[in-house]
């Protein structure tokens, strides 16, 4: 339906601008009476496009054509219907009295009952419309959440049971890279004391010059004031002024020893790298194993899923540890071989020369003798000043114990004053229990200060014990490593052989037949 004009706005437009006609008119009953006009008073009215009679649904054998006054250009859409010059003033020559005026100007703000249903149809039918589209929104929404959901659930379960299946792999490795450890590990103990053995051997077999040196090269680890030239010394060097004798077979057995204790050590820390490495693989794959949707700690990480700092993969990843074990296996047994070469070559050591063992042997236990006496003062010195420390240590706790009583008693006196201080007015006064707070939190901040310093002199005197018991300690080790060194490695050394260095030299032979290298009299040769 076409829409001309309407009374509300006074409002002529055109066809291309219909669609600009507001949808809201105002009610007749609104519309003020239409004033009275004077028999001579017409305006003349602005021209209209179109004909207010020529509407098909308007009667036209009563109304003729009306004249208005508009204050407005007939284009514009906002229009007071109020104004005096906008409002229906006569009929052609025909004088109206305003009433019929009013239900003149009542029937150009009126629809048709076509437009009133189509306008009611258009509004079912797009509810209709829209509720439809919602429910098909809702339920391609909750498909969708299904399918997500499924699909979430069926990736995590999957990721979850990869991990599963990658730590079970590196648990298999890392169990095998344990057993090649604890094989490498025995096997470098067994070269070890095959190598000490030879040392042991080697100064057996060469002679009392050897035995001297070596003796001479232990006391020079001796620290501090215990490097002193004392008797032991004297006799030792006047030993090594006496005896000559070298065999090159032992010490070369005992740098392919050296060497080949280092080429299992390298071997045992590239094992001992990747099981650290695997453990570390184990620990952080169970960790995410275990994550689920409600554990705590999980965060979103934006961007993680495009880093990659991956250096291997499922083939490279066991070729690599593979090798690593198929490494210490060839080291180990060239580490064997080894063995078996020191067992023969310490067969054919021989025995020589013993002339002033005795002396030396007499002179290092007097000199053992002296440092335990004084070994055994440090100590008991030591154990007196720890006890002094340990007194101390808890005076201060007991002090600090105290200065937080104390603190405790002040933090109530403070906080009472600071409530006291927002009572209102007059009632603010410093009575007795104000003055007496007072008092108290001063004495409290005394008492403190006396406890903080007496914590203070505790503390420096802790600090002298403790510095006197690290010089008595540091003493201590020195004496220690000096009694280590002239009982575990001179005098024991020398004791090992009562008539001389070579006296049992031919049964002190490492068997390579032993699970356990051990020095033994070996009947497998």
């Amino acid at each position: 339906m076409e829409f001309i004009g309407h009374s509300a706005t006074s409002c002529y437009l055109s066809s291309t601008r219909r669609h600009q006609i507001p949808a809201k008119l105002p009610v007749v009953a609104t519309l003020p009476p239409l004033k009275p006009t004077l028999p001579d008073a017409c305006p003349t009215p602005y021209p209209h496009r179109r004909s207010l009679t020529t509407l098909a649904y308007r009667p036209a054998n009563y109304y003729s054509a009306s004249k208005l006054s508009p204050v407005y250009p007939l284009s514009s859409s906002q229009v007071d219907t109020r104004a005096a010059d906008t409002q229906l003033s006569e009929l052609c020559g025909i004088r109206v009295p305003s009433v019929y005026s009013a239900a003149r100007n009542a029937l150009y703000t009126r629809y048709t009952p076509r437009n009133w249903f189509d306008s009611y149809n258009r509004l079912l039918q797009a509810n209709d419309r829209t509720q439809k589209d919602s429910e098909c929104l809702v339920h391609d929404s909750l498909r969708l959440e299904e399918e997500l959901a499924d699909r979430a659930k069926s990736n995590q379960q999957d990721s979850t049971r990869r991990l599963g299946d990658k730590i079970c792999d590196t648990a298999f490795w890392k169990s095998e890279l344990d057993t090649e450890i604890s094989e490498m590990v025995q096997e470098n103990n067994d070269l070890l004391r095959s190598r000490r053995v030879t040392e042991k051997l080697l100064a057996e077999t060469e002679n009392q010059l050897h035995i001297t040196q070596e003796c001479l090269y232990n006391r020079e680890r001796r620290q501090g004031l215990d490097l002193v030239h004392d008797d032991v010394e004297k006799k030792l060097i006047e030993e090594a002024n006496t005896v000559r004798s070298i065999q090159d077979c032992l010490r070369k057995l005992i740098d392919d020893a050296n060497r080949q204790e280092q080429l299992n050590k390298a071997a045992l820390h590239e094992l001992e790298m990747d099981k650290a490495n695997k453990f570390m693989a184990i620990q952080l794959d169970e960790a995410a194993h275990s994550m689920r949707n409600s554990s705590a700690g999980i965060h979103m990480y934006e961007g993680v899923e495009c880093i990659d700092q991956t250096q291997s993969v499922p083939e490279t990843w066991n070729k690599q540890v593979a090798d690593i074990i198929q490494r210490s296996q060839s080291e180990r047994a060239a580490s064997r071989m080894l063995r078996e070469r020191i067992a023969k070559g310490i067969a054919h050591a021989s025995k020589a020369l013993a002339d002033i063992w005795e002396a030396v042997n007499a002179s290092l236990a007097q000199r053992i003798r002296e440092v335990t006496d004084v070994r055994n003062q440090l100590q008991a010195s030591l154990g007196k000043t720890l006890q002094a420390i340990a007194e101390t240590e808890k005076e201060i706790e007991d002090l600090k114990k105290a200065i937080k009583d104390k603190e405790d008693y002040l933090r109530t006196a403070t906080s009472r004053l600071n409530t006291r201080l927002r009572r209102p007015g007059m009632e603010n006064c410093r009575d007795p229990a104000m003055v007496h707070l007072i008092c108290e939190v001063q004495q409290l901040k005394d008492a403190i200060k006396t406890l903080y310093d007496q914590m203070h002199l505790a503390e420096n005197v802790l600090q002298e014990l403790l510095r006197l018991r690290t010089e008595k300690e540091g003493e201590l080790a020195c004496k220690n490593n000096s009694l280590f060194i002239d009982r575990e490695k001179c005098l024991a050394l020398r004791m090992q052989w009562p008539g001389g260095p070579t006296a049992g030299a031919a049964n002190a032979i490492p068997c390579p037949g032993n699970t356990v290298s051990s020095v033994r009299a070996c009947n497998c040769i």
